[in-house]
Order: C-alpha cells, then structure tokens, then sequence
C-alpha cells in the first residue's frame, strides 16, 4: 500500500504539518506499542515514553509538494498554530491482492 499528501498551499511548522516515525513500519515495532498500550495502569505511559524518544521526520511541503508513505508508518498532524487552514489531498493505492496485516 501507498498513501500521498499533495500540499493545496504551503504547510509551515506553525501549522501542524504531518510527522512520520521512520522505519515504523513493522510487525515488531507496533507490537512494541502495542504491549506498552497494555501497561499495569492503562494509561499508555510506556508507549508515549516510547514514542517521545523515538527519530521523527517533519513533514513541512510547498505548494505541489508530496509525501508518499506506507501507511502503517507511524504518523501524526501536529496543532496547527497559524491562523490559516491547512489543506491538503490524499489518496492511498493498495494491491487487492494484499491484507493490510500482511507485512
């Protein structure tokens, strides 16, 4: 599978633009978050530890510009801060022939 977000304007860091956790991507890695999701209190403090430490990539565009990213890759929109909004396309493409827990 394969997702893509087509910026529709600029999308600076005071707007929230899109985060990815590189190499997230993997059966190991969401069952990391997974188990620390199941933590004695169940409030998701292991996996948030987790999260916070781990290399993150900010995704700011240009107009026209793309991201194109395996949609299991770990990713987040950030609070958008600007008094603009922050608009953009997006399509995924998927091989019917493949279950999204094939991985």
């Amino acid at each position: 599978a394969l997702t893509c977000f087509v910026a529709l304007q600029d999308i600076d860091e005071r707007m929230g633009p899109t985060t990815f956790l590189p190499s997230s991507a993997t059966k190991e890695y969401h069952e990391e978050i997974a188990i620390g999701q199941q933590d004695e209190y169940g409030d998701g403090a292991d996996t948030s530890e987790l999260l916070s430490a781990a290399p993150n990539n900010l995704a700011t565009l240009g107009t026209g510009d793309c991201s194109l990213y395996n949609p299991m890759t770990l990713h987040c929109g950030g609070a958008n801060r600007s008094d603009k909004r922050r608009v953009i396309f997006y399509f995924s493409y998927k091989n019917k022939e493949c279950n999204e827990k094939d991985w």
